[in-house]
């Protein structure tokens, strides 16, 4: 795969209140992404990265193709069934198998699905323009209900990201395609969401994401990644970096120190910031990649609309740990039964 590889060494001061963390996490796993043109537009890509802070410390597989649906921009999982939420371009969500590629549609009219969000009782995907109408869909049982229109409250009545937090507050943007647009609070209630605007003008509130290690929402926008602390309180936009010639869609995080932002350049952005808690200082690596072109969104890897988690069977080493646990417990004559998993 032709790639092309930027190294960014960050060194700058951390401007804001940072998780305490302590080393740089390994991690890999799978990225599901979407392309906003050109056909073969729902894929999926395998990275790794080892931990380090050379320019091979982080890399990609060659992407894979699950389906091409009539439109695809923002990108969901339903934690319901594991299935791809596909914001379509125009008037429609498409739920996609990702095992087959088969997909189904419902209405989100009058608003047009680019952006979507999963509500965190995973009954509901938002819908939204970039920016745009809201409209709020079913999800989790039979798709294809209509979705519901939602009246945004608040300066032009229109949005462009739902950030939901567990903090008792959530977060909104309002841009075009290019970010410097407004951030701040919604509150949804009924078939209401109200604005409450907290900062303008501000070049990553594009796409964004609450990451539950710090405690912090990153935003994707313009040629930025911003990290706004204070979530549940007074929200502070505490650091951000410059990524020259990229352009800023949706992004992610894994909740354990590690960032995932699209740029519609085609590049994927990868940042370990786990040993400082911060996206800036000494510490903090970041490496780009060129993925696909007309790259678009990325779908959540924590969240409401990240995938279910996957079950997983004992290793035999730990069933005889266990095992052994019990036979300790009754020889000692404990009250409490130790049971091994079952595999």
């Amino acid at each position: 795969m032709n790639r092309t590889r930027l190294l960014w060494v960050l060194s700058a001061l951390v401007l804001g209140p940072a998780a305490e963390c302590s080393a740089s996490i390994a991690t890999s796993g799978t990225l599901y992404f979407t392309r906003y043109a050109g056909g073969l537009n729902v894929n999926k890509v395998a990275f790794s990265y080892d931990g380090g802070s050379l320019a091979s410390s982080f890399g990609l597989a060659a992407p894979v193709n699950i389906t091409t649906t009539p439109g695809a921009d923002g990108i969901q999982f339903d934690p319901n069934n594991g299935h791809l939420l596909i914001g379509g371009q125009g008037p429609a969500v498409y739920r996609v198998n990702p095992s087959t590629g088969s997909f189904t549609s419902a209405s989100t009219s009058p608003a047009v699905a680019f952006h979507l969000e999963v509500d965190p009782t995973a009954s509901f995907v938002y819908a939204s323009g970039i920016p745009g109408l809201l409209s709020r869909v079913p999800i989790g049982g039979a798709f294809g209900t209509a979705g519901t229109p939602i009246t945004v409250a608040g300066p032009g009545g229109v949005i462009t990201t739902i950030i939901f937090t567990p903090t008792g507050k959530n977060y909104y943007t309002m841009s075009g395609s290019g970010g410097f647009g407004d951030f701040g609070e919604v509150s949804i209630s009924g078939t209401t969401a109200t604005l409450t605007p907290l900062f303008s003008s501000v070049p990553a509130a594009h796409g964004g994401e609450y990451d539950p290690l710090t405690g912090s929402i990153f935003l994707f926008g313009s040629n930025m990644v911003t990290q706004v602390t204070g979530i549940g309180g007074t929200a502070t936009l505490a650091a951000s970096v410059t990524f020259p010639g990229m352009a800023f869609d949706q992004g992610t995080v894994d909740g354990a120190g590690h960032l995932f932002a699209a740029s519609n350049t085609g590049h994927l952005l990868f940042m370990d910031y786990s040993a400082t808690g911060s996206i800036v200082g000494a510490g903090t690596y970041a490496d780009i990649e060129f993925l696909t072109s007309f790259l678009d969104d990325i779908a959540p890897l924590v969240g409401p609309g990240a995938p279910p988690p996957t079950p997983t069977i004992p290793e035999p080493a730990t069933l005889a740990v266990w095992s052994l646990l019990g036979l300790i417990a009754s020889a000692y004559g404990a009250k409490a039964r130790w049971r091994a998993p079952i595999a």
